[in-house]
């Protein structure tokens, strides 16, 4: 003993140290024997193992720190157990290893050993023990009651490991101790863990646990509903959840399902249909439902469904967004509705709805133009220039889609607001109805188009009704164009008094352009005036010649003072004998 015990700390060789471990301990040594078992990475396990256990030492230290640091935990159990050093397996436990708790309580649960010192160890070990390789090794052998008192301790001291609520529940549920008050309440356990453990034993349980998952378990909480029959718990879980992409999971017919009905789609749409949904009073809830209904192509049965809420009166009656599905749907899905829903409707979004009403895929345009008469009514509007606003897109419903200008026409009347009369105004100009387009400009005081006014009026011959556009358009613009128009309107008409007043006062008209114009198309004296406006005397002369005023002729040559008009003037005299 001496002799090893001045060289064990440096050999490297392992029979040294093994032979020094039996020389500690058959004299008694065991303070130093257990040194080396702890310190000592030369000796072999096994060999020292077997010396020990052969040796039954009154203090089994030395056998404990083999057995720990060698993973011999399930002999050094039972050989502490057999042999009755029992207070030993408590200080492994507790002071060298509490992590191999859950290995020396699977060995005396296969010795068969007193619970109730297995509960003693448990609690004197307390939190410093593994739980969820604690509750698989008791689980495996039938065993996990026998944990509950040590589950409830680590609970009681604030433990949010979900083992530990894992185990607890699984007890719970396997007595039957209130087990739903623990699986609605108790915010640690793993859904993924209680969910099948419940199903073989009461599915509403496991429907529960699985709900509590918050969406990390909906494939398994379907799976149960549907084996089980849970349709109206499903159908109130899919409604309170609000997730399009869950209600797509049970909604959308599988591929290849073609056109058969899967009983267990048919019983979980009417469960929603007649109970989960009307009973809601979460509007949120409602929209998302009818949104995952529209997406799973149901539009008959949403229909039926929001006609219920609405209509029939209920919390929601007034809700816009349930308005604006359900007339979307009915658009969708059946046309002949919508007509009713616009006159029964009264808060929805008017001009997204009216909109889609008169897209080219819908065309509904009299539904259109309904929903933008009665939102323009001052009920329904904040202001007048809200309301003006609806009149103009109603009436572009008429000249746009419908193109009937005739009731485009008595709208206008009957709204008399300007910018109806300019919308009317454009649209009878682009179908080449000049005369109604003028006066319709008149009405709405637009003096805006008058480039393509004007085109259209002397294409059409109607210089009558141009005059009062020309006028209006006078008042906001200056423009040559307008001016040089308005005397050649006048020329036309032979409104000869009008035209010299106007050309006396202030214009920026093209006299001299205007006044050839009207000596070319034989309008002699309105050119005449237009000329002596200008002092064109050459051109004056021949107006008189025209005329057959041959004296004013005469005269005009003499201010002119130019030979070709002289010569002019001269032929024409003698041809008409005015010697």
């Amino acid at each position: 003993y001496y002799y090893l015990g001045a060289i064990v700390n440096f050999s490297e060789d392992a029979f040294v140290h093994f032979k020094y471990i039996q020389s500690s301990c058959m004299l008694g040594q065991f303070k130093e024997a257990e040194r080396v078992c702890r310190d000592s990475n030369i000796y072999e396990p096994e060999e020292v193992k077997a010396y020990l256990k052969g040796a039954k030492l009154p203090d089994p230290r030395p056998l404990i720190h083999v057995c720990d640091r060698h993973d011999f935990v399930d002999e050094l159990t039972e050989y502490l157990y057999l042999n009755s050093l029992l207070q030993y397996i408590e200080v492994y436990v507790t002071k060298v290893s509490p992590q191999k708790t859950p290995i020396v309580i699977g060995k005396l649960f296969d010795l068969g050993a007193n619970e109730d010192f297995i509960k003693r160890i448990l609690m004197a070990v307390g939190t410093a023990c593994p739980v969820d390789e604690l509750v698989e090794i008791a689980e495996t052998r039938n065993r996990l009651r026998l944990l509950q008192p040590w589950l409830e301790a680590r609970v009681a001291t604030g433990s949010t490991e979900p083992g530990t609520h894992n185990a607890l529940g699984k007890i719970y549920i396997t007595l039957n101790r209130d087990p739903k008050s623990f699986l609605l309440n108790n915010m640690f356990y793993d859904p993924k863990v209680l969910g099948p453990y419940c199903e073989s034993l009461d599915p509403q349980l496991a429907f529960i646990a699985y709900k509590k998952g918050a969406g990390e378990c909906d494939d398994q909480l379907i799976q149960v509903c549907h084996s089980h029959g849970l349709y109206r718990d499903l159908a109130k879980y899919l409604v309170e959840r609000q997730d399009l992409e869950l209600w797509a999971k049970v909604l959308n017919k599988p591929d290849g399902e073609g056109e058969t009905e899967d009983p267990q789609r048919r019983q979980l749409i009417d469960q929603i249909v007649e109970w989960a949904l009307p009973e809601s009073t979460n509007a949120d809830e409602v929209s998302c439902t009818v949104k995952a209904f529209m997406a799973a192509d149901l539009p008959g049965e949403l229909i039926s469904l929001l006609e219920r809420i609405i209509l029939q009166g209920s919390d929601f009656s007034d809700n816009k967004n349930l308005q604006n599905l359900l007339i979307l749907t009915a658009i969708r899905a059946d046309t002949t509705r919508v007509a009713g829903y616009i006159d029964q409707l009264d808060n929805f979004d008017a001009k997204d709805i009216a909109l889609i009403c008169i897209s080219e895929s819908h065309m509904l345009y009299e539904e259109g133009y309904n929903i933008y008469v009665k939102f323009s009514k001052p009920e329904f509007t904040q202001d007048k220039d809200e309301q003006v606003e609806m009149q103009v897109l109603a009436i572009g419903v008429l000249v746009d889609c419908m193109k009937d200008l005739d009731r485009a026409k008595t709208y206008a009347v009957q709204c008399d607001e300007k910018p109806v009369w300019s919308k009317l105004g454009k649209a009878q100009l682009e179908e080449k109805f000049p005369a109604d387009a003028i006066e319709s400009f008149i009405n709405a005081e637009d003096p805006t188009e008058y480039v393509r006014v004007c085109d259209a009026a002397n294409e059409a011959e109607i210089w009558a009704e141009l005059i009062p556009y020309l006028k209006m358009a006078r008042k906001t613009l200056q423009e040559n164009l307008l001016d040089t128009e308005l005397i050649y309107a006048y020329a036309k008409t032979n409104n000869l008094t009008e035209l010299e007043v106007f050309v006396s006062g202030p214009n920026v008209a093209n006299i001299q352009t205007i006044g050839d114009r009207c000596f070319s198309e034989g309008l002699y004296q309105a050119a005449k005036i237009l000329f002596i406006n200008i002092n064109n005397n050459s051109k004056l002369a021949l107006c008189h010649i025209h005329l057959e005023e041959y004296r004013e002729a005469v005269s005009a040559a003499g201010k002119a003072n130019n030979v070709s008009t002289w010569k002019h003037v001269c032929f024409a005299c003698l041809r008409a004998d005015e010697f």
